[in-house]
């Protein structure tokens, strides 16, 4: 009887440890994943960046343009020749 209760043990101690295999692997899996998410949310956050200076520099150019659009309109034509 002893011996049967062991073989009952040994067999559930084997199943459970191929379980903890098998869930150490997936868990091992889930972290490589988890690591490359950092890395790309990481790179996106570095281009995000990037992104957002270019709007910057494009509503400066905006600017710009609309104040050189305004000073045509209130001098006339900027590009005509000077006359002394």
């Amino acid at each position: 009887m002893i011996a049967q209760h062991n073989q009952t043990l040994d067999a559930a101690n084997n199943f459970l440890s191929r379980n903890n295999l098998i869930h150490t692997e997936k868990i091992r899996e889930l972290q490589d994943q988890v690591d490359q998410a950092v890395a790309e949310a990481y790179l996106l956050r570095v281009e995000a960046r990037q992104v957002g200076g270019d709007i910057i520099k494009y509503r400066r150019s905006l600017d710009n343009t609309d104040l050189f659009l305004k000073a045509i309109a209130n001098r006339g034509d900027v590009f005509s020749p000077v006359i002394d």
